[in-house]
């Protein structure tokens, strides 16, 4: 009987289950514990809670004790709540209008020199050529003119002709450049229509040429002006 004793003294102080007297009662002077019986107030519970700590005792049937369950109060359960926030991302803006522009008539004139009595195109003169090139594909005009000239030395019957070669040498050129032969129109004036009026016989350099003409359009926008 004391070694029974002595054993459920070390396991109620191992199990801190000895500081309420209300659950151990005289059960270490030898009397049973009042949980200890079957009675009819016990006899549908596995387990007596302590109001006061909260100690939860279970009964050992092989050493007809109780043995505490939980030392400890109950903790509140905090439920978290996990938040979703949808973020609507906006609707990209419009594109912005393009800028109002109207289209306004232009006037190109390039002239084209050549040596005395010659139809060939100079070496210099490509680079009007390659401008002529550029801006009729930058003004879309519908037809460019070819005029031939001559200065007043030599007769009027062979400067006409001579003005025809010039301006047929020219178009020659803008067509090896992309330029259709159905919108170039080719005249020869002869030694009629000078740059700078000379008395006849005088040679002179600014009448020995070839004029290129055409009428485009320039577009006009609100930020400036730019040629389509």
């Amino acid at each position: 009987m004391m070694t029974t004793k002595m054993l459920l003294l070390a396991t109620c102080f191992s199990l801190g289950a000895c500081a309420s007297p209300e659950t151990s009662g005289d059960y270490m002077s030898g009397r049973p514990h009042p949980m200890a019986d079957n009675s009819s107030t016990y006899a549908s519970n596995r387990g007596h809670q302590d109001r006061e700590n909260c100690q939860m005792y279970e009964r050992d049937t092989s050493k007809m004790a109780y043995i505490p369950r939980c030392m400890r109060k109950l903790e509140p359960v905090v439920e978290t709540q996990t938040v979703v926030q949808t973020v609507e991302q906006a609707a990209p803006a419009p594109a912005a209008a393009p800028a109002p522009y109207r289209l306004l008539p232009i006037t190109r004139s390039y002239p084209v020199y050549f040596d005395l009595n010659k139809a060939g195109i100079r070496g210099s003169e490509a680079v009007t050529l390659d401008t002529v090139t550029h801006d009729m594909g930058l003004y879309h005009p519908a037809q460019v003119t070819v005029t031939g000239h001559t200065d007043r030395s030599g007769s009027v019957q062979y400067n006409q002709g001579l003005s025809q070669r010039r301006a047929d040498a020219v178009s020659q050129a803008l067509t090896s450049r992309g330029i259709e032969n159905s919108i170039i129109n080719e005249q020869a004036r002869g030694e009629t229509q000078s740059a700078v009026e000379t008395k006849d016989g005088v040679k002179l350099q600014a009448n020995r040429r070839a004029m290129i003409d055409f009428r485009g359009e320039e577009r006009v926008g609100a930020t400036g002006v730019s040629g389509q």
